[in-house]
């Protein structure tokens, strides 16, 4: 997953009580660091069976969180909550997120979207009520 370089505050990941639930944040401000993001979900799409440590392969700050493992399941093994809380450790949550190849090219795809765009925005990658936590993509809206 070679990309274009992104610097350690580029990328947000933050987890708190938002206004539809439990929330985890990604955001960042930086063209570069989004298409980082949407390369990590592109491997996951083309990869077999591939598991991705989210903050250990971009640099992130985090808040309120642990760790967020993002993980390939084949075809026709996605479940419908994708985003389960697995445990609580001293730095925070644990989450792992699961997607097939589809539920991650949908997720790059959003994120294409949202780069076409070019404007601020946000895009939610997981489902409200289902998943044990909404995942929110946001561009251009960190302060």
């Amino acid at each position: 997953m070679s990309g274009t370089q992104i610097h350690s505050n580029d990328i947000i990941v933050d987890y708190y009580p938002g206004a539809y639930g439990l929330t985890i944040r990604i955001g960042t401000n930086h063209v570069s660091s989004a298409q980082q993001i949407r390369n990590i979900f592109l491997h996951l799409a083309q990869s077999q069976n591939a598991e991705v440590e989210f903050q250990k392969v971009v640099p992130v700050r985090k808040t309120n969180i642990a760790s967020l493992l993002l993980k390939r399941v084949p075809i026709g093994k996605e479940q419908m909550r994708k985003l389960e809380h697995v445990q609580t450790i001293a730095d925070g949550p644990v989450f792992v997120w699961t997607r097939d190849s589809d539920g991650w090219m949908e997720c790059a795809e959003k994120l294409d979207w949202i780069l076409r765009k070019g404007n601020p925005g946000h895009q939610y990658l997981t489902v409200e009520g289902v998943d044990d936590a909404l995942i929110e993509f946001a561009f251009r809206e960190i302060e």
